[in-house]
């Protein structure tokens, strides 16, 4: 499945809006967030951030990473 994604701070993030994730009784999905916390901890443990990657969808938990968006020269209006 195509996901609508930016990245930030090195991590691709989903982009769309939430009420596009499906959500299926029948198949299990991984939905995690990127906080300041889960950005520290995923900096200093592998495993921690190998989780956040490699999730179906992995999602903005706040405005501190929209904003590091906003601020990067990456990001076109």
């Amino acid at each position: 499945m195509f996901q609508k994604s930016v990245e930030v701070l090195g991590f691709k993030v989903f982009s769309n809006s939430l009420s596009l994730i499906s959500i299926d009784e029948k198949q299990s999905c991984v939905i995690n967030t990127i906080s300041p916390d889960s950005y520290g901890l995923a900096l200093k443990n592998e495993t921690f951030k190998w989780a956040l990657v490699e999730s179906d969808y992995f999602v903005l938990d706040g405005v501190y990473f929209a904003f590091a968006l906003l601020k990067s020269k990456k990001y076109k209006t």
